[in-house]
């Protein structure tokens, strides 16, 4: 009777783990917008982005798929747990109260890109291109920024056209996000050089929801295998494999 007993008790200890271990290792989902590099609805180029979480969660025999949504709907049903975690997002302390910040997967960089014929002086902030008529992307943060400060705004419906805008010398100067403006460059096979100069720039990073079970266990294994990448190179390869010219 004994050593029934005895048996009795340890068996929760083999068991359970074994079960916790093949919670653990389900297959993770993260939502994603579509913001091209960084993430595309392409299968073939799914995005900076996605690659970079898809290999770090590899290193750590993790399998993760990623959902497109708007924005606004992405990070409302990251907040409720009804996905493991956003893709990318920038950091602001309200979210902290519903997200845990992975390490940095990257820096978004937002500046001027002007034409080999611009010839103003060195471009530090927006009031530096002077009277010049500058493109942006209609809708976009940029645009209600160049506007506030009474400056010559032409917009356009993507970033896709503000690229081909400024390949063709349609317009001499265009604000945006370099990355952006790369990818674009690169798909139209563009080998023209443009001047760009820095405005701003703004890390940004994976918010795993608190409102899942044990999203400590996440953020540990995602910052391991972030840790991973970046010393074996995969991931500045799959950076340099989206950006045109640097």
């Amino acid at each position: 009777m004994r050593y029934l007993f005895l048996v009795l008790v340890l068996i929760p200890f083999f068991v359970f783990p074994t079960l916790a271990q093949s919670q653990s290792l389900r297959e993770l989902q993260f939502a994603c917008a579509v913001f091209p590099p960084f993430n595309t609805d392409n299968k073939e180029e799914p995005g900076i982005t996605q690659e970079v979480l898809a290999a770090a969660l590899k290193t750590v025999n993790r399998s993760v798929k990623f959902h497109t949504f708007p924005f606004k709907r992405a990070l409302e049903i990251t907040k409720y747990g009804k996905v493991d975690a956003l893709c990318g997002c920038s950091y602001t302390a309200e979210r902290e109260n519903s997200f845990h910040y992975s390490d940095m997967l990257g820096i978004l960089h937002q500046g001027i890109f002007v034409s080999s014929n611009y010839s103003g002086k060195k471009i530090r902030t927006l009031k530096d291109l002077g009277d010049i008529q500058v493109g942006t992307v209609r809708g976009y943060a940029t645009e209600r920024e160049l506007e506030k400060l009474g400056m010559k705004v032409m917009s356009f419906v993507d970033s896709k056209q503000l690229a081909l805008m400024l390949l063709t010398g349609r317009i001499d100067a265009i604000y945006a996000y370099k990355n952006v403006i790369l990818y674009e460059l690169k798909k139209l096979n563009s080998k023209t050089k443009f001047a760009y100069y820095n405005l701003s720039s703004q890390p940004y990073y994976t918010c795993i929801s608190k409102a899942i079970t044990n999203p400590y266990a996440l953020l540990r294994d995602l910052n391991q295998g972030l840790r991973v990448v970046r010393s074996n190179g995969i991931y500045q390869g799959i950076w340099n494999k989206y950006s045109s010219q640097e």
